[in-house]
């Protein structure tokens, strides 16, 4: 693998680099600038002949530890009920059309990629891309239902046909809907003109496929929401592996300025050994972290705050109504325990 480089100087010069973009046609191209710093796969400079020696790899491993340690890293974790987690030392298992998979993607600044090996057949699908809205994943699908056509046991789902003038009318679902099992909040509403869910501080754009059904189309994976029963919503993550996940609609009131006041303070975690201070800047809740600058808070009601980049606090209360505490929840960070240690009138 001697085109490939872990970069840990941002502002050094590759020879033969890509650089990374944002934009589209329509809108126009910008370029993605790359953060200074970083570990793990952004650092990572490689090519397509790179990492399909490293896929190789993983038939007769050449590196330490044999092939004993390629069966550990695909072999899927479980959680306490022992359902399967979908996710090895590193790698996602699951099964495409029938056949089982090993894959992951990645994103950094305006590159994508995605490796998708499907083991028992030997064959897979490298793309690599410097452009944000591309979708790796998806295109390496495409090519596997072309080359491997005649091997699915599964056919090939078909997506609805959506005219691409019907206008997608949220009014009788928009507000607020939020996970039992991982506290992530989606916000149904219209965003620029466009009909949005947004999830962690990112728009989802929405094309309905029937009625209180909709896809989204910008994330390079298969993902729906639905409407569930009354007051809910069902999302379906292709990559996710208890499937279906149901959101339920919580109340988006006007919070008073006392209120607000009230949720002012500091709170502490014991387990990251950090404190969270809530204060009123301009009439708008802050959150500062540490030593970080503050940034806002949305107020959904007076027991459910979050934040632009995916952070959900939800308030914790007495049984006579006084705050106790925050837990936050943030992606694959869950139920992490802030105790209010004072408040702080601002």
């Amino acid at each position: 693998m001697s085109a490939s480089d872990i970069n840990d100087d941002p502002l050094r010069i590759t020879r033969n680099r890509a650089l990374s973009y944002s934009g589209s046609v329509e809108d126009g191209f910008r370029s993605e600038a790359i953060e200074p710093g970083g570990f793990g796969d952004g650092p990572i400079l490689t090519t397509v002949g790179d990492l399909y020696r490293w896929d190789q790899n993983f038939y007769a491993n050449q590196l330490g530890g044999g092939q004993a340690l390629i069966e550990q890293m695909v072999a899927s974790g479980q959680f306490n009920d022992g359902q399967p987690i979908g996710y090895g030392l590193g790698l996602f298992t699951s099964d495409y059309r029938g056949l089982p998979t090993i894959h992951h993607g990645g994103a950094w600044a305006g590159y994508r990629a995605e490796l998708l090996r499907f083991p028992e057949q030997r064959f897979s699908v490298i793309v690599l891309a410097n452009l944000g809205s591309m979708s790796p994943s998806q295109l390496a699908k495409q090519v596997a239902d072309l080359y491997l056509a005649d091997v699915f046991p599964e056919p090939l789902p078909e997506l609805p046909t959506v005219p691409a003038d019907q206008a997608v009318d949220l009014t009788p679902f928009a507000g607020f809907y939020q996970s039992d099992q991982t506290r992530a909040v989606i916000e149904l509403t219209q965003h620029d003109g466009e009909a949005v869910a947004i999830l962690s501080g990112y728009p989802l754009k929405l094309v309905q496929e029937s009625a209180g059904r909709w896809r989204v189309t910008n994330l390079p994976y298969r993902f729906h929401l639905e409407v569930e029963g009354t007051g809910g919503l069902r999302t379906e993550d292709e990559f996710s592996p208890r499937g279906a996940e149901i959101y339920r609609q919580r109340p988006s009131d006007p919070v008073s300025a006392a209120d607000l006041e009230t949720l002012c303070g500091e709170y502490y975690s014991d387990e990251l050994d950090v404190s969270y201070h809530l204060s009123l800047q301009a009439d708008a809740l802050h959150l500062r972290i540490g030593d970080h600058a503050p940034q806002p808070l949305r107020v959904v009601n007076r027991d459910l705050l979050t934040s632009g980049e995916g952070a959900v606090f939800d308030v914790v209360r007495s049984e006579t109504g006084a705050i106790r505490g925050l837990t936050v929840s943030a992606g694959r960070v869950r139920h992490v325990d802030l105790t209010r240690v004072e408040a702080t009138p601002s």
